[in-house]
């Protein structure tokens, strides 16, 4: 998700929850690629993640990237049947893989 001018100076004067560095493979081959990571969110919750090329989150000569991040105790997995939406699984864990289903 792309952020606004607006948005990310609301978002970039708060303090962050949290704070990481994530060390990038180098790439030689001038290529797109892309790489996974968990935040480190240690309790429930809705969050706006946001990414910088920068460490000081500069507005000038930057790139920024945001994606909403969920944290959750409980995960629920639907399953489609017309004509509705139906409760498949309920889990509770620290990752819904481990969920049955």
């Amino acid at each position: 998700m792309a952020l606004n001018s607006r948005e990310a100076e609301q978002l970039l004067r708060r303090k962050p929850y949290a704070e990481w560095t994530v060390p990038l493979p180098e790439t030689t081959d001038f290529k797109s690629h892309r790489m996974f990571v968990v935040p480190p969110m240690d309790r429930p919750g809705f969050y706006m993640v946001v990414a910088s090329a920068r460490k000081n989150f500069s507005k000038n000569d930057n790139q920024m990237q945001a994606v909403r991040s969920t944290s959750a105790t409980w995960f629920l997995f639907f399953g489609r049947k017309e004509p509705r939406f139906t409760l498949r699984a309920a889990c509770k864990g620290p990752r819904a893989s481990l969920c049955p289903g």
